[in-house]
């Protein structure tokens, strides 16, 4: 429809300005659709001028397109149809009276063809991740390309942008652009889509138009099932085989398969974190067997096969004749195998852990000969059979156990020659005997049995050890030790009064096994001796200050005893004085009395000199005079 202005418009930006040839001002020539101008391809196009020249005397249009204007004074308008050309320019220009040039305004008309049919292709739908897949979009006649952009969608994702825009192309064409993409987990049961923009802005509008959506599903099976099965089994037995497979994707879309032999098994398949593991069990028939394991993701299979071996290895059969027997009799002992396949087999024959040495009867059968000894009761005889595969040995076991009988044996670590009780305490005699059956042990002193051991029971008794196979008999050599005990302190000298100046001997009178150990207790240790072994002691010069308490102590290793003793040292010359003092006229008898202490003092002081020199040859020791008192 053609747009017919009757009134001038404000010229704009683009418009041309020339001089008004009657007022001098600046006038212009503007198309009022703009500088740049687009049209639908096979289209009608119209478009208006004006000029602000006061002196216009007419306007028209210069185009290479069809067209048909209407004019007005300062204006005109032109109809532009079945626009063919992709890139063209209109002129419309202004004659001014008493002017000699004209007054125009060039438009750029750009012919387009919006998006109008897209389509995605993708060779694959079913993508493995982490490979590239094709991804194509084709678009039909599209223009101008350098105003086209096309986007590879994933929901609603850009995935990738592909532009024109250094593009001199500007007839419409058909597009086919491909992208190689690297299939994710992200991309599992996502819409792929593409989306062709045609961007005419600002002078025109900004066309869109998308394909149809394509749900793409993703996988991954990035390792090779791994199974673990026995390479040999037993005939007759199961087999258990599991497997097992890593960072599959969707694992709870995924199934694992396992066969024996071809044939489905009912397997338990479990999943976690990308893992699945499927485990279940077969009896094998054939002596070769195949443990087949797949991995199933809609139509995405990986197969594993692993080979197992059948074989036949029957229960040896141990068969011990006389394995109740006495000492030195025979045992013969026969071991043999029903059937085998393969036929590699060894015998192994012990007793004891010991190796016996048999006789290969058969390949299956060996026998052996034992002479029965009182170190083989109760010993295991052991009946192995090893059966070789070629990457294998398995082993099969009889046994049985042996039964000898023996008469009594004395050991010195059963029953010791020497053995110490103590009295008082409950104990018996430690003495056993080996034999089959358990031999009767008796020890007896004149052929009596003791059962509270006292002191008195010290001495040798005879143990006899009996049983159905005979009779052993062994001395022991009994000691009964007891806790120590003091029966007096016994002074040895002098007998009597102790007078100042005399050598005075105690002796502790005691008794215990083992041996006891002395110590004294005494006022004073000056001019004091001991015996070797503690149990006397000598006081040499007594003095008053050795009177006191003399306490013995005697211990060993069942216990320990005391007992004190009072002694009194006299001084005779403080009962003289007094004496003297209490008769002041018997001046004779104290003059005796003097010279007979003066004698008696003389005749001790000799007496100590023997002594001392007597002592220095025996090793014993006088204690000097001015210690203070001790213990010893």
């Amino acid at each position: 429809m053609l747009l017919v202005l009757p009134f001038a418009l404000v010229a704009l930006p683009w418009l041309s300005q020339v001089p008004s040839a009657a007022a001098g001002k600046p006038c212009s020539v503007t198309i009022l659709e703009g500088s740049t101008i687009y049209v639908e391809y096979n289209t009608t196009l119209s478009l208006n001028c004006t000029s602000s020249c006061e002196d216009t005397q007419d306007m028209n249009w210069e185009t290479s397109l069809k067209k048909k204007t209407v004019r007005g004074g300062n204006w005109t308008s032109v109809e532009l149809s079945d626009v063919t050309l992709w890139n063209t320019s209109v002129i419309c220009y202004a004659l001014l009276r008493n002017a000699e040039d004209t007054l125009q305004q060039e438009a750029a008309v750009i012919a387009y063809r919006p998006p109008v049919s897209v389509n995605i292709v993708l060779d694959e739908e079913i993508m493995e991740v982490n490979r590239s897949y094709p991804i194509t979009c084709n678009i039909t006649n599209v223009a101008p390309l350098r105003n086209t952009l096309v986007s590879f969608r994933r929901g609603e994702d850009t995935l990738h942008v592909v532009t024109f825009e250094n593009t001199g192309t500007v007839e419409g064409v058909n597009l086919q652009l491909t992208h190689n993409h690297i299939a994710q987990k992200a991309d599992h049961r996502m819409p792929f889509s593409c989306l062709v923009e045609l961007d005419l802005q600002p002078e025109g509008r900004l066309f869109k138009a998308s394909s149809k959506n394509v749900t793409v599903r993703t996988f991954a099976l990035p390792e090779k099932p791994t199974i673990d099965m026995p390479l040999y089994v037993e005939k007759g037995s199961e087999v258990t085989a599991k497997c097992q497979v890593s960072g599959v994707f969707p694992a709870e879309e995924a199934n694992l398969r396992l066969t024996l032999n071809g044939e489905d098994l009912n397997a338990t398949v479990k999943r976690m974190d990308g893992t699945m593991t499927a485990e279940a069990q077969g009896s094998p028939s054939s002596a070769e067997y195949t443990v087949s394991c797949s991995p199933i993701l809609w139509d995405k299979v990986k197969v594993t096969e692993n080979i197992g071996y059948v074989y036949t290895f029957s229960n040896p059969v141990l068969q011990v004749t006389d394995a109740n027997t006495k000492m030195g009799n025979d045992v013969t002992i026969n071991c043999s195998l029903a059937e085998a396949e393969p036929a590699d087999i060894r015998f192994n024959m012990t007793v004891g852990g010991a190796p016996l040495s048999c006789e290969e009867v058969s390949l299956f059968q060996q026998l052996c000969t034992l002479p029965a000894q009182m170190k083989d009761h109760a010993k295991e005889v052991v009946c192995d059979v090893q059966l070789r595969l070629p990457s294998q040995i398995i082993s099969k076991q009889a046994s049985a156990r042996l039964n000898v009988t023996y008469g009594p044996v004395f050991s010195d670590s059963d029953c010791p020659s020497v053995q110490t009780l103590v009295e008082g305490r409950t104990g018996t005699i430690s003495c056993r005997a080996e034999g089959n059956p358990a031999p009767y042990i008796k020890c007896t002193k004149d052929g009596n049995e003791t059962s509270d051991f006292a002191r008195a029971d010290s001495g040798t008794y005879l143990c006899t050890a009996t049983n159905s196979e005979g009779v052993a008999g062994r001395n022991v050599t009994v000691t009964v030790e007891y806790q120590p005990t003091i029966s007096d302190i016994e002074v040895i000298e002098p007998k009597g009064v102790i007078t100042k100046g005399e050598t005075v001997t105690l002796r502790c009178l005691a008794s215990g096994l083992p041996p006891p150990k002395y110590r004294w207790s005494i006022p004073k240790v000056e001019s004091v001796t001991y015996s070797s072994d503690n149990s006397t002691i000598t006081v040499h010069d007594a003095q008053t200050h050795h009177s006191g308490s003399y306490a013995c102590s005697i211990t060993n290793a069942h216990g320990s005893h005391k007992l004190e003793k009072n002694i009194r040292v006299t001084d005779l010359m403080q009962i003289i004085l007094a004496a003297v003092l209490g008769a002041a006229a018997g001046c004779g008898l104290l003059t005796a009395a003097i010279g007979y202490y003066l004698y008696y003092r003389a005749q001790k002081i000799r007496k100590y000199k023997l002594q001392k020199a007597g002592q220095a040859s025996t090793g014993q020791k006088l204690m000097p005079n001015g210690e203070s008192s001790a213990t010893h």
